[in-house]
This record gives C-alpha cells, sequence and structure tokens, in this order.
C-alpha cells in the first residue's frame, strides 16, 4: 500500500469515526511511550533515537510485531512516515481531519495543566504521526493475510480497509501491552475497550453484506453426521485447553494448538499444512459465522467481538482447510484425508487427550444450579463480605481488587487449603476453569473478580471426601471448609504482613454463620466427627 492509496482510505469518514472514538485512549499509550516527545527537551538526535526504540518497543509489547509484521518492514514504515516530505505534506493539508479526531481531548485543558509542555502532540514521532503509522501497519498487515486467503476463496469475501482496522484494534486489545498498559494507567477496575459496540456500529452501520454461505450447510451436516460423535468430542477438548469448564467456545489460541498438534501449521519441521500467518485471518473469518447466527435478523453484522468460534464454524474449519490442502481431491474425499491422516491419529489414538471432560462438566453444571439455592445465596453473601479485607490482601492491585493465579495459590497455601484438602494439581484445573468468565487481565495472567473467588472457594468445598455420610450437604461442606480457613495460620500471616492484630477478629465468619444457620450447628459434636472424617 504506498502513501497515496493509504490517503485515500485513511482521511475517509468511516475512519474519522474510528479515531474520533479511540484517540483518548491511545493519547494516553502515546504519553506513557513517547514522554521524551512531549517533554520541553531541545536534544532532537536524542528524541529521533528514543522515538525509534520506543515505537519498536510499543509494536512488540502490542503484538504487532513480530506477529504481525516483521521488525524490518516496522522500521522502514517508521522511517518513511518522519522522513518523507509526502508524510507532512499529508498531515498539513490535513490538519483539520486531525483536529477534528482529537475534539475529545480537549488539547486546551492540557495545554493549561503543563503550560511548560509546548509540544502536547509531540515534536518529531508526532501524534498525528503515530495514528497514521499504525492505521498504516494495521491495513498493511491484514492486506496482506486477507489477499493470501483468498486466493482460496472467492473475492467478494474481502474486509474493507475499516473492517482490517477494526480487526488490528481487537488483537491489540488483546495483546499483554494493553494489559500492563490499563494497570499503569489504574484503570483495570473501570476498564477501557479499543473495541466496543459503539464501535462495532460504525464500522457496521455502512455493511450489509453476509458472510457467504458458499453452499457449506450441506458439506458441515456430511461432517457431523458421519464424524460428530468424534469431532465433538475433539472440539470439547480443544476448547478446554488452560479453560477447564469451557466445552462450547474455542478460542484463537487453542485453534493455533489444536492446528499445530495435527501437523496442519506449516513450520521448520514439517512442510505439509497452511501458512501460520493464514490462520489469523481464517480463524476471524469463522468467528463472523457465529455472529451471523446470533444476529440473523440484526443487520447482519460482520465484524464478531467475541474472539472464539462455536461448534459449526469448527467444522467449517475442517472444510476450509481441506480445500486449501488437497484442492485437487472432491471436497468430501479432502475432508476425510485430513480427519484420517492428521486429527484422529493424534486425538483418538490418545484417550487421554478427550477423557478430562468427563466429569468436570457437572461440577460446573451443579455449581450453577447451587446458585440458585437460596442458602448458598445466602453464605456466599456473608463469605463475600467476611473474604473482603482477605481478597484485597493477596490481589495483584490493590485499588482495582483484581487477583491473579499465584495471589490464589498464595491464599490456598497460608490458609492450609492446599495441600490438606486439594492438590495442586486440582487447584489449578479449578482457577482456569472459573477464570473463563473473567473479563480481565490476558491469556498469560488473567485476573479474576471477588465473585469468582467465592466460586473457587465453593469448588474447593465441593471436593471435600465425606463419601460415608451421606447426609452432609454442600451447604455443610462450605461450613466445615469455612471454619477450617478461619482456625488456620493465614491470618497469622496477613498480621504479621500488614500489622493489622484485629484483623482475624473483624472477620470472625464463623460467628455470623451461626447466627444465620443455626440448624447446621445444632449438634456440634456432629460436625467435629464429620471435620475429622
Amino acid at each position: 500500500m504506498d502513501f497515496k492509496t493509504f490517503d485515500s482510505v485513511f482521511y475517509s469518514e468511516n475512519i474519522s469515526e474510528i479515531l474520533h472514538k479511540i484517540v483518548p485512549i491511545f493519547y494516553k499509550i502515546y504519553r506513557i511511550y513517547f514522554s521524551h516527545e512531549i517533554s520541553i527537551s531541545e536534544d532532537k538526535k536524542f528524541i529521533v533515537e528514543e522515538s525509534l526504540k520506543k515505537f519498536l518497543l510499543f509494536c512488540s509489547e502490542f503484538n504487532i510485531c513480530p506477529g504481525m509484521l516483521p521488525k524490518r518492514l516496522i522500521s522502514q514504515i517508521f522511517q518513511d512516515e518522519c522522513f518523507k516530505e509526502e508524510s507532512d505534506k499529508s498531515i498539513s493539508q490535513n490538519i483539520q481531519f486531525f483536529f477534528h479526531i482529537c475534539e475529545n481531548l480537549n488539547l486546551t485543558e492540557i495545554s493549561k495543566k503543563e503550560p511548560k509542555n509546548k509540544n502536547i502532540l509531540g515534536s518529531f514521532f508526532t501524534f498525528f504521526k503515530f495514528l497514521r503509522v499504525l492505521f498504516y501497519i494495521g491495513g498493511l498487515a491484514y492486506e496482506k493475510l486477507n489477499n493470501e486467503l483468498n486466493n482460496n476463496n472467492n473475492q467478494e469475501d474481502n474486509f474493507t480497509y475499516d473492517e482490517m482496522i477494526i480487526m488490528f484494534l481487537q488483537k491489540i486489545e488483546t495483546s499483554e501491552g494493553f494489559n500492563n498498559f490499563q494497570l499503569k494507567s489504574n484503570q483495570t477496575k473501570n476498564i477501557d475497550r479499543i473495541v466496543d459496540d459503539e464501535l462495532l456500529n460504525i464500522v457496521n452501520k455502512n455493511s450489509n453484506e453476509n458472510t457467504k454461505n458458499n453452499n457449506n450447510e450441506d458439506i458441515i451436516l456430511f461432517i457431523n453426521d458421519n464424524y460428530g460423535k468424534e469431532l465433538n468430542n475433539i472440539f470439547k477438548t480443544i476448547c478446554s485447553y488452560g479453560d477447564a469448564f469451557n466445552y462450547s467456545k474455542l478460542k484463537s489460541k487453542n485453534f493455533n494448538k489444536f492446528l499445530n498438534e495435527t501437523g496442519l501449521i506449516k513450520n521448520n519441521n514439517n512442510n505439509f499444512g497452511i501458512e501460520s500467518k493464514e490462520i489469523d485471518t481464517l480463524f476471524i473469518k469463522l468467528s463472523q459465522l457465529n455472529k451471523n447466527d446470533e444476529n440473523n435478523n440484526n443487520n447482519n453484522k460482520k465484524i464478531n467481538k467475541n474472539n472464539f468460534i462455536d461448534y459449526k464454524s469448527f467444522l467449517f474449519s475442517i472444510d476450509i482447510i481441506a480445500n486449501m490442502l488437497y484442492n485437487e481431491l472432491e471436497e468430501k474425499d479432502a475432508i476425510e484425508k485430513i480427519l484420517n491422516e492428521n486429527i484422529f491419529p493424534v486425538f483418538l489414538s490418545d484417550p487421554k487427550k478427550t477423557e478430562k471432560i468427563n466429569g468436570i462438566e457437572e461440577k460446573i453444571e451443579y455449581l450453577k444450579e447451587l446458585q440458585s439455592n437460596q442458602d448458598f445465596i445466602k453464605l456466599c453473601e456473608i463469605i463475600f463480605k467476611k473474604f473482603n479485607t482477605i481478597f484485597n490482601f493477596y490481589s495483584i492491585n490493590k485499588s482495582n481488587k483484581l487477583m491473579n493465579k499465584k495471589g490464589f495459590f498464595n491464599f490456598c497455601k497460608d490458609f492450609e487449603i492446599f495441600p490438606n484438602f486439594i492438590s495442586k494439581l486440582k487447584l489449578n484445573l479449578f482457577y482456569d476453569g472459573i477464570a473463563q468468565y473473567s473479563s480481565y487481565g490476558n491469556d498469560n495472567d488473567i485476573l479474576i473478580e471477588q465473585s469468582l473467588f467465592i466460586d473457587l472457594i465453593t469448588l474447593i468445598a465441593l471436593e471435600i471426601n465425606l463419601s460415608d455420610i451421606k447426609e452432609v450437604n454442600p451447604i455443610e461442606k462450605m461450613i466445615i471448609l469455612l471454619d477450617k480457613i478461619y482456625n488456620s495460620n493465614g491470618f497469622s500471616v496477613i498480621i504479621k504482613k500488614t500489622g493489622n492484630n484485629k484483623i482475624s477478629e473483624n472477620n470472625d465468619i464463623m460467628e455470623e454463620i451461626r447466627n444465620n444457620f443455626p440448624e447446621y450447628f445444632e449438634n456440634e459434636e456432629e460436625i467435629e466427627e464429620t471435620e475429622e472424617k
């Protein structure tokens, strides 16, 4: 994409609306990474070198380089934008466009707060150039992937430039860099979203096209009728990688893992398969099928804010990949070839890959049933209130009240839940399963809220083995676990580190439970015997 082509799509009404919406977030990011640009420094050489260095760091942390484009090309795009006259001329001629998209920044107020910082929009690699480079990279990355994938498909399925930009922004939003930005900005509780429903509507309002069916319904029926049982178990298994209770939403990283395990990705050790760079666009296209099914009567939105594919789209992926790899064969023959030579040998020859889903579904379903029990709801309310101080202590960010896996494991160790009641392996399994319901953190470090923390305590309580005492119900199991927690050394650990000697007194959960559930304490001796067993 040359400068002339880029300018023709960048200065469009749709892109103007997108930029107008996201500029406040990206200006915060710009100030963090390019603080030297905003300073009053007059050392031009330092500013030039530092800007390239920080831009490459930004691209690395936000999964742009090398994930989307190589470092060499990223550097060249930066150099072209900063040193070619065409860029400065383009910005100068469209200065009103940039002032319009920055309306939400309130530049006058920013200038008043920082009177010494004359360059609030940067001096060399300005904020305007930062936006232009980002949108150039986004369009270029997805244009290449889109064209390569469409060599095997109908050209009518091509994404428009603004749709590719939305996919690019979605990718940025799921990066580790964006998650770290939220934490640095102290914004994790009131989280900034780059791509929300409002932004999706901006793109979708001018697009009424459906994702092409390509007559795939018949072929999906063929796959499901002949191999549905096996593929459904495989689908559930790969969905649950890292998400123990997830059996219906296949995420991008798990889709990649599945293709890699079955030898369907071309790499240094495997000359057979599709190119790894094609997978991203393939997954996004497949995810649109979910959105079209959900919004069949709602303007047929193309861009999907949910980063997953369902079982039907998974079956369609097998059809697409089979045709990409064996386009010389009949469609059904190609499908059967990758099933029998790639997929089934990996999963059906190793029953351990699919057996782990047995029983876990029942646990999560049982937990959902309990959440409609009034006694359970009341007990959870007490736990939530009394464990607030404990949860905050083990939170990764005290102001935002979010806990990561390490904090949860520390809590279980300090309060003697592990290894007394449950193994570390099962703790890990439970955390990954519950964490799928969290919208905080990233794939490498998912953060949970206090409500999900209570769900984890419940799952642990249900694991208490009381098979010889049939009359003990889930509420009693939870009371037993809570009593053990309250009488553990956990409070001593917190007191030692905080100096708050009244923390255990202020959080006497057992006293409140006795007051609210006296029927469970009518025979204390029986409870004690139960605890011992």
